[in-house]
């Protein structure tokens, strides 16, 4: 049985967000492992809602992309 993991790589219209994607010489500044239920699994140095900074399971939507 093969298994797949599924990323989402994306990049917010914030300028700390634009600017890593500029300085790391890509398109994006953050990536997400999407989960089979839909959430997201990542680590984020922000709040984001109501969950801290860190590692945490988030839905979809969760930010704003623009790409």
């Amino acid at each position: 049985m093969t298994e797949q993991i599924r990323l989402q790589f994306v990049c917010e219209a914030a300028l700390s967000s634009r600017a890593i994607a500029w300085f790391s010489a890509g398109h994006f500044s953050h990536v997400d492992c999407l989960l089979d239920d839909g959430t997201l699994l990542g680590a984020r140095g922000d709040s984001i809602g109501a969950k801290p900074p860190g590692v945490q399971i988030r839905p979809q939507g969760y930010a704003k992309w623009v790409r």
